[in-house]
């Protein structure tokens, strides 16, 4: 099919076939897109981890539809408290696209970003709707807050 006759056909559908053809796309396409995402994950956590001293987090879990993360804090002050752990934990859910970071014990707060199609690609949004350009910069957008909640600069 040409471009022209892709468009073509693109242009007489209605919204309900527009939205069914985003959704098939979504369905048949994401999976490079979240690969790509998880990969960008695991190699900021790496680069934090050799750039900055103290606070180290590491990747206990790595799929396409989950990462998580974990970092022991400093030791307890007081003898009997409990070690503390900063943890992040990213969940790809497939009924809405949505790829959701929640934190625990950390100042960061939840931020998620959003898969969405067109006729020619899958791509991410931010919460503002805006397109965000490759996986690395959505790794950024899920990640900095948490990562900078951690840094011990040198």
């Amino acid at each position: 099919m040409s471009t022209t006759e892709l468009f073509a056909k693109l242009w007489a559908m209605n919204w309900v076939e527009k939205d069914h053809a985003r959704r098939l796309k979504l369905e048949e396409d994401s999976g490079p897109v979240l690969d790509n995402l998880v990969a960008a994950i695991e190699d900021a956590v790496k680069s934090f981890n050799r750039i900055y001293r103290g606070n180290k987090p590491i990747v206990m879990n790595a799929s396409p539809n989950r990462v998580s993360l974990s970092c022991p804090l400093p030791l307890p002050k007081k003898e009997g408290e409990l070690v503390k752990r900063a943890d992040a934990l990213i969940v790809f859910t497939e009924p809405n696209f949505v790829v959701s970071a929640s934190f625990f014990n950390t100042t960061a707060k939840e931020t998620a970003v959003w898969l969405d199609a067109n006729d020619a690609e899958v791509f991410m949004r931010d919460s503002g709707g805006h397109r965000i350009p490759d996986a690395d910069a959505a790794s950024r957008f899920l990640l900095e807050d948490y990562l900078n909640g951690l840094k011990v600069v040198a």
